[in-house]
C-alpha cells in the first residue's frame, strides 16, 4: 500500500482471490458432445425429416380451383314498422338468404 491508501497494481495482480491454486480442466476436443445433446439433436433431425416427408407426400391437393358463386335473395320483412323504430316509414328491412342453401324466408 502507498501512503494515501491505494494498492499498487503489482500487488493486486499477485493477490489470489481464493488462495487455492486454480485447477485446469482437461483439454476437450471441439467436436466432443454430451449424450443428452446427441439425443436432442437426433430427435430434432427426426422431427425435421417427418415434417418434410409429410409435406412432400401428404399435401397432394389437386391443382387449380373451383369457382364459387353467390346467389343472393332478399325477403322483405313487412313486420318491421314504426312500432320498432321511427325510421321504418322511410327505410325497409330485408332478410338476406342464399338461393339453393337457405329455404326458409322467415326468421
Amino acid at each position: 500500500m502507498t501512503v494515501n491508501g491505494e494498492l499498487r497494481t503489482k500487488e493486486v495482480e499477485k493477490t489470489p482471490e481464493t488462495g487455492i491454486p486454480a485447477r485446469r480442466l482437461p483439454w476437450r476436443s471441439p467436436w466432443a458432445i454430451t449424450f443428452s445433446a446427441l439425443v436432442a439433436a437426433i430427435v430434432g433431425i427426426g422431427f425435421l425429416v417427418a415434417v418434410l416427408h409429410s409435406s412432400v407426400t401428404r399435401q397432394l391437393d389437386p391443382k387449380g380451383c373451383r369457382m364459387s358463386y353467390m346467389r343472393p335473395s332478399y325477403a322483405k320483412l313487412n313486420e318491421f314498422d314504426t312500432e320498432h323504430t321511427r325510421l321504418a316509414s322511410k327505410y325497409s328491412l330485408y332478410l338476406y338468404r342464399e338461393q339453393g342453401v337457405d329455404r326458409d324466408t322467415k326468421v
